[in-house]
């Protein structure tokens, strides 16, 4: 019988396949969780509780870093694999430090990067299957980065304004050059392609093709697209009067 907390070692065998029956019953029961999450927001808010329940949510988030930290000691990792490798792991950092302090930067950011978080649960990119717990943590941790954004947004009147946007394409441009950069110098693009400068992170026919033709004109491409889709994804919450933020 396998234990719960083991995972699979480093280019060992996948449980998990995309597209099989457990990813769509783990999509539905992602989606449909955050969305109950969304639900008691308001009761959240009302509740005198409501302090107990963020730091609840930051010391979830804690723990499973450790978690993910124990897998690279066991296996003698590079350092470097301790690095966030794009917006969802800086969104764990950023989320946990939103939910201790409420700034407002941190927030934008948070929110923002949620795209990224958003769609890795249309298609994780794990080995493990059910009968371990990571499978369940990879998702649990991607629904909460989209909902600590909601959490900030319903419980602390937190809005997101379209000005915002520009300090998400500024820092995450920023960022993306210096990951790609780092990632080059290192030259492992198997365990560190950050932001996914280097390649695509899933198979693409688009992305892959534009890879093949030219690795600059791929990231210009992908800085792009990363552009957009963050500007859509806040579409649904862009705010349009002044609100009461926090910036700490």
């Amino acid at each position: 019988m396998l234990a719960f907390f083991d995972r699979i070692p480093p280019g060992g065998a996948p449980e998990f396949t995309l597209f099989s029956l457990t990813y769509y019953v783990a999509l539905l029961a992602s989606l449909m969780l955050l969305y109950l999450f969304y639900l008691v927001l308001p009761w959240i808010r009302k509740s005198d509780h409501e302090p107990i329940v963020r730091y609840v949510i930051a010391a979830f988030l804690i723990f499973t870093t450790i978690y993910k930290w124990t897998y690279f000691i066991e296996y003698d990792m590079p350092w470097y694999m301790f690095l966030p490798e794009a917006t969802c792991g800086w969104s764990i950092y950023l989320g946990i430090y939103t939910i201790f302090t409420k700034n407002r930067t941190t927030f934008v950011l948070t929110y923002f990067w949620g795209w990224g978080a958003f769609t890795a649960l249309f298609a994780p990119n794990i080995l493990e299957g059910p009968d371990r717990w990571f499978f369940y943590q990879y998702f649990i941790r991607h629904a909460l980065i989209v909902g600590v954004a909601l959490y900030m947004m319903n419980v602390h009147d937190f809005k997101i304004y379209k000005k915002d946007w520009r300090i998400y394409f500024y820092v995450t441009t920023a960022m993306a050059l210096i990951g790609g950069a780092f990632s080059w110098i290192i030259d492992d693009v198997e365990n560190l392609n950050m932001f996914y400068m280097l390649q695509p992170a899933v198979n693409n026919p688009f992305l892959d093709l534009i890879h093949d033709f030219n690795g600059v004109v791929y990231a210009v491409v992908w800085i792009g697209i990363a552009a957009l889709l963050g500007y859509i994804y806040g579409i649904p919450f862009y705010a349009h009067n002044k609100g009461k933020d926090t910036d700490s």
